[in-house]
C-alpha cells in the first residue's frame, strides 16, 4: 500500500509573533541584571527588531502583522540572542540616540544616556551670554557632547579622552555626522593635562568652557558592576571610594586652562552636588551652583573662574 503524502503549509511568522516570542526569552535571560538594565524587554525587542528590518517605528508598528522575512528573522534571532547574555541594547546594536542624533557605540566607549543632555543644555544657555567662543570637551568617550555643541552652534570645539579607542570612536562619529569644517577636533590627554600643548598645535585660544563627564562611580558602585559583568568600559565609570576623584583634579587643571570668566561645567551623581560644589569652591572657583536634570535631580555643577 503507498501512503499518500501531505502537504502542509507553515504560515510566515510576522513580526508580531517574532516580537513577542522574544520577549518572555529576554526577560527570563536577565531576571538578575542590575536594576533597571533589563525593565522593558518589549521595547528592546522592538529597538532590535527596527535595526533587523531597517524600519522606523512607525513602519514597524503599521506592519505588526505582516510576514517577516527569513534574512530578517535570522538578523533579529541574532540581535536577540546577543542581548540574552546581558549586553545592553545599544551595544547590540552598536547605536544610541543623543539630542536627536544616532552615535556609533562600542563597549569602548559609556552609552550616551539622556541625563547628559542636561550636561549639553547648560553649555548651550551659557554660550547665549558668551558669544561664539572655543569649547573644549574632557572625557569626551563617543563624542556625544563635543558633537552635539559642535552642530548646534559655531564655536570651535575640542575633545579628549584618555583612551585611544575611544578617540576612534568620537572621530568615527564626527566623520559621520558633520561637515569637515564643522567637525570637533579630538586628542589623547587624562583630564585636561594635554590640553595646553593642543591649543598651540590648533592655533585656539583658552577655552572659555570646559565640560566633562567624568567617572563618578563609587569603587562600591563599580565593584557590583563587575560582579554583574557590566561591559561599559572602566575609565569612564570609576570615580574612586566616593566617586569625586576626577573633579578635584579636573577643577585645578581647568582652573589654570579657561578664559578669564569660562566656565567649568561637569555631569555629577545625583547624591554628589554638595561635595563635588565644594571642590569647584576649594579649586577657586565662584559663583558654583548645581543644575537638576529633567527628574529633578542633581545632574550638573557649573564654575565660573574669576
Amino acid at each position: 500500500m503507498t501512503a499518500v503524502s501531505q502537504n502542509t503549509t507553515v504560515e510566515p511568522r510576522t513580526y508580531r509573533d517574532l516580537l513577542s516570542a522574544a520577549v518572555p526569552r529576554i526577560r527570563v535571560a536577565l531576571r538578575d541584571a542590575l536594576s533597571g538594565s533589563a525593565d522593558t524587554p518589549w521595547l528592546d525587542a522592538v529597538v532590535m527588531m527596527r535595526h533587523a528590518s531597517g524600519q522606523s517605528q512607525e513602519r514597524l508598528i503599521a506592519a505588526m502583522n505582516d510576514p517577516v522575512d527569513a534574512s530578517c528573522a535570522q538578523r533579529f534571532e541574532s540581535l536577540v540572542k546577543l542581548r540574552c547574555t546581558g549586553l545592553p541594547v545599544s551595544y547590540v546594536i552598536g547605536k544610541k540616540e543623543f539630542y536627536g542624533r544616532d552615535f556609533r557605540v562600542t563597549t569602548d566607549v559609556l552609552v550616551p544616556r539622556p541625563d547628559t543632555e542636561t550636561l549639553v543644555d547648560v553649555v548651550l544657555d551659557l554660550l547665549r551670554g558668551v558669544g561664539p567662543a572655543h569649547i573644549h570637551d574632557a572625557c569626551t568617550g563617543s563624542g556625544c557632547v563635543a558633537i552635539t555643541i559642535a552642530a548646534e552652534t559655531a564655536c570651535p570645539v575640542t575633545a579628549s579622552d584618555v583612551s585611544p579607542a575611544a578617540i576612534a570612536v568620537a572621530e568615527e562619529n564626527a566623520v559621520r555626522l558633520l561637515e569637515p569644517d564643522r567637525r570637533p577636533r579630538f586628542f589623547r590627554s587624562d583630564l585636561l593635562t594635554e590640553l595646553p600643548d593642543a591649543l598651540g598645535r590648533f592655533g585656539l585660544g583658552a577655552p572659555a568652557i570646559v565640560s566633562a563627564n567624568p567617572p563618578y562611580l563609587t569603587d562600591t558602585e563599580y565593584g557590583e558592576l563587575v560582579r554583574r559583568q557590566w561591559p561599559e568600559p572602566a575609565l569612564a565609570l570609576r570615580g574612586g571610594i566616593d566617586g569625586v576623584d576626577a573633579y578635584a583634579r579636573l577643577a585645578g587643571q581647568a582652573l589654570s586652562c579657561l578664559a578669564p570668566r569660562g566656565y567649568l561645567v561637569v555631569e555629577i551623581g545625583s547624591s554628589q552636588g554638595p561635595r563635588v560644589r565644594a571642590l569647584l569652591e576649594s579649586a577657586g572657583f565662584v559663583d558654583v551652583a548645581t543644575i537638576t536634570d529633567l527628574g529633578g535631580r542633581d545632574r550638573v555643577c557649573v564654575g565660573k573662574r574669576p
